[in-house]
């Protein structure tokens, strides 16, 4: 896990929220230094990899003080709370494979998208990208999305092993990380 300064993603030119913009990017693999550059490991590009900067929810239903708590905006006349969020950390999933195409068998590298995604983040779907609600101020018809300032100092990027069992354990639990059912699933008997 790696925090990258934003001016080496090159995000210091954004400044306002857009749902259009998004960050792609590529993944260079390369053996650790101190081990011999043999058959069992190579360099590797994942490319092409790309998450959106953005994202703007609604929930409905919600009550406005707990929207407020969570920076969201409340639009009363549907009660629908709206979060306006940006991208804070990525996190993608690879698996290694032999790669037999070569006149030297080599551990080759790509994306993993077991369980609908080759993202790790540890919610629903295993997504890519995690977001942070952005702080607004003022009511929601006052707002217009492209004017909302935003500022990128650090994103977090993690890469990780689809066999990782942290991965595996999220899955398994349902993202719980319990191994219980509710206590209503339980009988005795005699």
């Amino acid at each position: 896990h790696n925090s990258v300064n934003s001016t080496i993603l090159n995000l210091d030119s954004v400044k306002n929220f857009d749902l259009t913009k998004s960050l792609r990017f590529n993944i260079e693999i390369r053996p650790a230094e101190d081990t011999d550059n043999d058959a069992q490991s190579s360099s590797a590009i994942v490319s092409d990899i790309e998450v959106p900067l953005f994202r703007r929810e609604e929930h409905k239903g919600k009550i406005q003080s707990i929207c407020e708590r969570g920076n969201g905006l409340y639009r009363a006349s549907d009660r629908h709370c709206i979060y306006w969020k940006q991208l804070s950390g990525v996190c993608v999933k690879l698996s290694a494979f032999k790669d037999t195409s070569k006149s030297i068998p080599a551990t080759a590298w790509s994306l993993d998208s077991t369980w609908g995604s080759y993202g790790c983040y540890g919610s629903e779907g295993f997504p890519v990208g995690s977001y942070t609600t952005i702080a607004i101020d003022g009511a929601y018809e006052d707002i217009v999305s492209d004017e909302i300032p935003v500022e990128f100092s650090e994103i977090a990027f993690s890469v990780r092993s689809a066999h990782d069992p942290v991965l595996h354990l999220m899955k398994l639990t349902d993202f719980t990380y319990e191994f219980d059912g509710p206590s209503d699933d339980y009988s005795i008997t005699g």
